[in-house]
Order: C-alpha cells, then structure tokens, then sequence
C-alpha cells in the first residue's frame, strides 16, 4: 500500500499539495487505483491499521481483474479528544480542512492516464473528501474519466448538503456510487447533529451515512442498509463486496444482491474475452 497525504508535517493543517511515497507512482503507473480515505478523529497509525483491515480481506477474497495499487490517503482529521461530546464541537474545525484536502485531491486525480480506473473508498467525514474532490472537478470544469466508483462509507455528510442546491448535490459523470449506511450507527445518529448544528440550516438533515438518502441523490446508487455500528466498515463484507464489483472480476450487476447473506466465500466468475 502506498501513501499519499494532505497532512502538513509541521502542524494539524493541510499541506499545499499532495505528497507521500505513492505521489510519484500515483501519477506516472498506468496501473488501476484504488484511494482509501479516513474518517474524522483518525490519526495516521489508526488510519493504517484500519486500512490494512481490508486490504487483508481483499488479498484473501478478491480476484483482481487488473494490474492495481492501494494507496493510503492521509488527511488532518484530528479532534482534540475527550469523549463524544467534545469531539461533535471540535468535528465543523475539520470540515474546512476535509474540504481543502479534497480540492488537492482533485488536482491529483486529473493527472492521471484516462486509461486508468480509480475507485475512491471513503469512511465518515473523509466522505466529504472524496464529495468535495468530484464536487471541484465538476466547478472548475476538469475532467478525471477515471473514476469508476465512488464508495461511501458512514458518510458524515448532511443530506442537505446533497440536495439541490447542496454543494454535492450532483452527481460526476460516469461513476457508480456505493452508498452503505446504517440505522444502528450511533455516531451519526447523536454525535453529528450536535456538530451539524453548529452550520445552521444550510446543511440541514441526517447524516448521509446514518439514513441513506436523499433519495433523488442517490437514485442511481447502489445503497445499502448495512446494520454497522460506526467503526465496522473497514472490515466488512460490505466492504469487500463493492471492491470486489469495482475490481474484482464479478460480472456487473445490483451491489445490493446478496448483501445480507451469511459470510461466505464470493463467487468467481472469468470475465468474458
């Protein structure tokens, strides 16, 4: 797995680009891309081992149909701790910094081959990353054809937002959205109001990630109700599902199919030539 990251070396800000191990790699391979994103309050060491989480899984589980590399997006998503409470007050002084990191992001993501294809996988506010980062290539009018799949995980991200005239309120061309959510997620259903409040009406309603909606959003998605507590995305077969549709070698067909079944080993199938 490969790093990239936002992160200034010197302080909790954001960087003024993209640097990190993969920068190099992440542009100049003609290799498939997978970007993985934390969420709020996820330093870099917890941040890795619940990357590794899934990578596991999938190295053990996923035929990869192409040639594809794993990269480790780092963002300055730190609260200053002390229980949920504090963190819902410290979590808008991150929204800001989760906006700037995707605006990098998207300069990133132009630079690469249009023959690659890049999955973006992002787990609560680091939804507004990736959100953000598809958001500003639509605004400045640049084009990343790459981008296949847009997973969503727990997004912490208000359906105000994603509704017109909501900042992400429309969709990027050409990507297949993933969105999983769940009712049982207490986070987002006590926490992230208290911090949303702090915005005002302008980003009014439930988390993305708590009630899957709104429903004219994500009409073409594929969401689904996972039961998940907050921190149970990484090393979900939720997870591990959308990848395996968004590289593997499944045929194309509903993500939703099959999701609530017991654990089992996923089918193969040969991808016709």
């Amino acid at each position: 797995m490969h790093k990239l990251s936002v992160r200034n070396p010197l302080s909790d800000s954001v960087s003024f680009e993209v640097h990190g191990a993969g920068r190099v790699l992440f542009t100049y391979r003609n290799h498939d891309k997978v970007i993985l994103i934390h969420g709020f309050n996820t330093p870099p060491n917890e941040a890795n081992a619940s990357y590794a989480k899934l990578l596991r899984r999938v190295e053990k589980r996923v035929r990869i149909a192409t040639p594809t590399d794993f990269f480790a997006f780092h963002w300055p998503g730190d609260a200053v701790g002390g229980g949920t409470a504090r963190n819902a007050v410290s979590y808008p002084a991150r929204v800001g910094p989760a906006n700037h990191s995707g605006d990098l992001l998207a300069g990133l993501l132009e630079q690469v081959d249009p023959s690659c294809r890049i999955v973006l996988v992002a787990h609560s506010l680091g939804n507004r990353v990736l959100l953000r980062a598809l958001a500003h290539l639509l605004a400045t009018h640049r084009v990343a054809p790459g981008v296949t799949h847009a997973i969503l995980m727990a997004a912490a991200v208000s359906e105000g937002d994603c509704t017109p005239p909501g900042e992400f309120s429309k969709p990027y061309p050409s990507t297949r959205y993933v969105v999983l959510y769940s009712h049982s997620d207490r986070v987002l259903r006590d926490a992230f109001p208290i911090g949303q409040s702090l915005f005002g009406p302008r980003s009014s309603g439930q988390a993305v990630g708590f009630g899957g909606g709104p429903t004219s959003r994500w009409r073409d998605a594929d969401s689904v109700e996972t039961g998940l507590g907050h921190n149970g995305y990484w090393s979900s077969m939720h997870a591990l599902r959308a990848l395996d549709v968004a590289v593997g070698r499944l045929q194309p067909r509903p993500i939703a199919e099959g999701w609530n079944l017991a654990e089992r080993s996923l089918p193969r199938r040969a991808v016709p030539t």
